[in-house]
């Protein structure tokens, strides 16, 4: 009797704390009913925390009526980062609040129901768009060519237009982390939050994953001219879209061909299809092309893919794959290159779809020779590899120079292909560095330990210290490195680095030289051999860090914006012109890195995505403390440039 009774006491209880839910459609259609009272509702994030802004909380939720709103409270804290995350179901109880015609709740509590769920979407006809009123908060998605794109306050304007006229504008906040291949004269789909400014609808993406809703599978991964392809085929939106249709072509002649895909039985929303042998079309060499067409109920085509080229190879020797090893590389992980001195084993894969492979030899020689004058037949392994083994560079050369071969593959047609010219870059027997690392987390002036392994493979080691910069300065430091007696492994060395101020980046290395005159500046690929650290910034300061040297996006090179203040101030990094414009926010957020320490790599693009011209450019560090509001401020030139022609 007595155990009964605990259960009573206990069930009673939560029977009377169970809350009322209340659908998001019941407040959004009757808002003046229910503005400033309190309700409970259950329903599945839409954009989760820090993507619409990163210094409160202005998330979205949608729940089964097909409608949603927003969350909102005036700061971000960690549990919100955890839990307001897309596909995250959460039962939410809070105030009602309708604030510049965007519904919101407020003063809320909350509980995580599930996570994983499948993210709520609406389809909205045009006019339902233009009633944005009523739909605010609720995601959906448009489709149609860029017409316009723009920077504008914090974030980009991308503006769409459908097949029909009808114009939608994506806003992009900068907080949203979001860059899509967006260019004018481009048809793109583009999912958000249905919101509102200067009384004219728009939507708010804020995932990469908001502008595609196919997902693909095709096999097999190498197609071969006889194959019949597999195309298998989700689409994650919108639920309009009750049918696929792939068109195929040529890429030669782009006449399209249509095949309707089939449902996947078991699976939602998942089609497939097979797309005849290429050589059914062609008895030439040619490429495939396939273009994924999204139809409703009706048979109207509501959207489709760009155009995707789909690789086909004819019916003679395929070189699939290669691989050279030396007996040092094989046996130890932390050598990279063969030396000079020693044979180079080389395996290549070769396959033939409708053939036999009759042989498969390379053409080689040293890079400096102007032609590849020497030839390596392979031998078969019976399974689609041939190996041989190219003799030491010292057979040929006293210095140290680096391969170049050419695969050759012959069938029993005489068909006859061969590879791109490879290089096999060849090492000095020179001190080896490896497992070089920083052995403590230091605070602000102190010391920086530092370890690492060095090998000499065939001598003895002379010279022996630590390299190091600090920030971007040229300037050279050295300091001593000696025998780490603690490890049994005579290869170890240790050694110490002053301590440096908060903010302070040390770039190091070990350098090392042998009694044969070579140094660990001989062994390939050791200039890019650095450790890093930078001191923490625990106190409100501004420090902002950029090499000192230009850089070409035109090349597709980016440049590094260091910047730094404590853990919870907000930071706004700016870039303008030399005539004081601004061309670009980079960043505008709360610095959460506890030891407040951030990098920008920058492309040298304006938020528009256009390349901006050459010239100096002005960065601009604004940090503000979110307590005290106190401010302070830094500033660094950028230069873009390009090499003379």
């Amino acid at each position: 009797m007595k155990k009964i009774l605990m259960t009573l006491l206990i069930v009673v209880p939560l029977m009377m704390l169970a809350q009322e839910i209340t659908t998001i459609a019941e407040i959004q259609e009757n808002i003046s009913d229910y503005n400033g009272e309190e309700v409970t509702i259950e329903a599945v994030v839409t954009i989760g925390a820090g993507k619409t802004y990163d210094t409160r909380l202005q998330a979205y939720v949608q729940d089964e009526s097909g409608k949603g709103l927003q969350v909102f409270d005036y700061d971000i804290t960690n549990a919100y980062e955890r839990d307001f995350v897309r596909g995250n179901r959460l039962q939410i109880t809070g105030t009602v609040e309708e604030y510049n015609g965007s519904t919101e709740i407020t003063d809320f509590s909350y509980d995580v129901i599930s996570t994983g769920n499948l993210m709520p979407i609406t389809d909205l006809t045009r006019d339902e768009l233009d009633n944005f009123s009523l739909w605010e908060g609720t995601m959906t998605w448009f489709y149609g060519l860029v017409t316009d794109s723009y920077s504008a306050g914090g974030g980009l304007n991308v503006t769409l237009e459908g097949t029909d006229g009808y114009e939608m504008v994506l806003r992009l906040w900068d907080s949203c982390d979001v860059d899509p291949d967006i260019a004018i004269g481009n048809w793109i789909i583009g999912k958000g939050v249905l919101s509102s400014y200067n009384n004219a609808a728009q939507l708010l993406p804020a995932y990469y994953e908001d502008f595609t809703p196919f997902t693909t599978i095709i096999s097999p991964e190498t197609i071969f001219a006889e194959d019949d392809i597999t195309v298998k085929l989700h689409v994650d939106w919108p639920e309009t879209i009750t049918s696929i249709q792939l068109r195929y072509a040529l890429q030669s002649d782009l006449q399209f061909h249509p095949l309707t895909m089939t449902p996947i039985e078991g699976a939602n929303r998942a089609f497939q299809g097979t797309v005849p042998p290429l050589n059914s079309l062609s008895e030439q060499s040619d490429n495939y092309v396939f273009v994924y067409v999204g139809m409703n109920a009706a048979g109207t085509a509501v959207m489709q893919s760009e155009m995707m080229p789909i690789t086909v190879y004819t019916g003679v020797p395929f070189i699939n794959d290669f691989e050279f090893y030396s007996d040092y590389t094989e046996s130890y992980s932390f050598i990279d290159y063969p030396f000079n001195d020693e044979p180079i084993t080389v395996r290549v894969n070769v396959v033939d779809d409708l053939g036999e492979i009759d042989e498969v030899y390379l053409m080689f020689g040293l890079k400096s020779d102007s032609s590849l004058e020497h030839t390596l037949v392979l031998d078969s392994d019976d399974n689609d590899w041939y190996e041989g083994e190219l003799p030491p560079v010292t057979d040929y050369t006293e210095q140290i120079e680096d391969y170049v071969f050419q695969i050759f593959a012959r069938d029993d047609d005489e068909n006859l292909v061969n590879s791109e010219e490879i290089e096999i870059v060849i090492a000095p027997r020179a001190p080896i560095l490896y497992d070089m690392e920083f052995l403590n987390i230091p605070e602000p002036g102190e010391d920086l330990e530092f370890g690492a392994n060095i090998w000499d493979t065939d001598g003895t080691l002379d010279q022996i210290f630590i390299e190091y910069q600090l920030d971007y300065d040229s300037k050279t430091h050295t300091a001593e490195l000696v025998r780490d007696t603690t490890y049994t492994d005579s290869t170890r060395y240790y050694g110490v680095i002053p301590g440096k101020s908060s903010g302070t980046t040390v770039f190091a290395r070990a350098v090392a030289y042998d009694i044969s005159g070579y140094s660990t500046w001989d062994y390939p690929g050791y200039e890019e051999m650095l450790v890093e650290y930078t001191y923490p910034v625990t106190s409100h300061k501004a420090i902002l860090k950029i090499p000192p040297t230009p850089f070409n996006p035109y090349a597709g090179e980016t440049i590094p914006i260091d910047f730094y203040s404590k853990q919870g101030d907000k930071a706004l990094l700016r870039i303008y012109s030399s005539s004081g414009r601004l061309v670009h926010t980079a960043k505008n957020f709360i610095i959460t890195d506890e030891d407040g320490i951030n990098r920008y790599e920058w492309d040298g693009k304006n938020r528009a995505r256009n390349i901006l011209p050459l010239g100096l450019y002005i960065v601009h560090l604004e940090v503000t403390e979110t307590d005290t509001g106190n401010k302070k401020t830094a500033k660094a030139p950028i230069i873009i440039g390009a090499p003379l022609k």
